[in-house]
């Protein structure tokens, strides 16, 4: 399989999820990976760039909500990035707020990955087309 020149930037804090989305994801992406979002944070201060993110919403260190806010407040081309949050839960409260806050999908764990790739190529396809 051709790897695609795409970044996919993995943030959750469950090794499972991060290695089950690396393996799968990397076969078609180039893909980074992290536990926690300060660590994300800090690999996108460095001027390392993202395509999409999938980023849960329960970590420590800074919460999936948090990692949101700050990248949709940031003042570059960061804040267009497609986010797809992750949950262990499901309740449609959170599902609305995240979205209010920006996220651009919400997948309940676990997620499928064909069905994640499907929704990442569509993403990325539309963003080709702007």
């Amino acid at each position: 399989m051709d790897t695609r020149n795409e970044q996919i930037l993995v943030i959750d804090d469950e090794i499972i999820i991060r290695t089950v989305l690396e393996k799968f994801l990397s076969r078609h992406f180039r893909v980074a990976v992290f536990d926690n979002g300060r660590q994300a944070m800090d690999w996108l201060q460095k001027g390392y760039h993202a395509d999409l993110m999938i980023v849960d919403v329960q970590m420590p260190e800074m919460k999936g909500d948090e990692f949101l806010s700050l990248v949709r407040q940031a003042s570059n081309e960061l804040r267009d990035v497609p986010i797809f949050m992750l949950s262990g839960h499901e309740e449609q409260m959170e599902r609305k707020r995240l979205l209010a806050l920006g996220a651009d999908e919400y997948f309940l764990k676990p997620v499928h990955p064909i069905q994640l790739k499907e929704k990442i190529d569509a993403y990325l396809k539309t963003k080709e087309t702007k």
